[in-house]
């Protein structure tokens, strides 16, 4: 029997898969690094990917690229905040386009 390898060639039946290539998800591990942020193994070795995960409501996402990429994601409900939450949790700039934006569009009222 004929196999074809992931790019489409035959190699005397052999299926050729890259190193990374995993068949169960108990191949692969997600650790807190020292800073937090999460870092990927695949058998047991760190993999050279970034990764940003956030999970909120029974929903979750998850963004993986190339190591070294700077990534963020996150997942929040639209809900009315007051004015506390904005003075604790947003940029100066974040602030500045709020203050901006026409009544209701900022989310917080």
């Amino acid at each position: 029997m004929e196999t074809r390898t992931l790019d489409g060639e035959t190699r005397g039946g052999l299926v050729v898969e890259p190193a990374w290539c995993i068949h169960s998800l108990q191949d692969v591990e997600i650790h807190a690094a020292p800073s937090g942020a999460p870092e990927v193994f695949l058998f047991n070795h760190r993999a050279a990917v970034s990764l940003s995960l956030s999970h909120r409501g029974g929903k979750a996402l998850c963004f993986v690229a190339c190591s070294g990429t700077g990534l963020g994601c996150d997942l929040e409900l639209v809900e009315t905040r007051d004015d506390s939450f904005v003075a604790d949790f947003f940029t100066t700039n974040e602030r500045r386009l709020l203050d901006r934006a026409p009544t209701g569009e900022g989310g917080l009222s």
